[in-house]
């Protein structure tokens, strides 16, 4: 309502942190594409998974829903049902699993399973 007035409070809340403005179906969108989408693709492993660990990739996926649910599970539910955006995430995920399903997927970049494999084992070396 007030830009100024709000940025002014928001420095002051933040200090040194970087404040990006942005309205609000910028936000909604940017928070459909980053949080949203970790918190669906966790709940999702997570109900599809075997009970039985298995797995490093499974402890760090139930971890993930852990964090993305540990200040309200309301909340998230709420998010998801008031986000303007779901549908269109849900239209693009539906989209992404046939084209997996039926083989027409697209890697969008030379090597980028061996990047994200070796950036994995970098990160959980540092963390070990």
């Amino acid at each position: 309502k007030d830009p100024e007035r709000e940025m002014r409070a928001a420095r002051e809340i933040f200090g040194e942190a970087t404040i990006v403005s942005m309205s609000s179906e910028e936000h909604d969108r940017l928070v459909m594409r980053t949080v949203q989408l970790m918190q669906l693709l966790s709940i999702l492993f997570n109900r599809i998974a075997p009970d039985e660990d298995w797995s490093v990739s499974q402890s760090l996926m139930r971890y993930v829903e852990s964090v993305s649910l540990s200040g309200s599970e309301e909340l998230v539910r709420e998010m998801f049902r008031m986000n303007p955006y779901m549908n269109e995430l849900r239209r693009e995920v539906e989209r992404a699993v046939s084209e997996v399903f039926d083989g027409s997927f697209r890697i969008r970049e030379k090597g980028y399973f061996e990047r994200l494999y070796r950036e994995a084992y970098r990160m959980i070396e540092s963390d070990g």
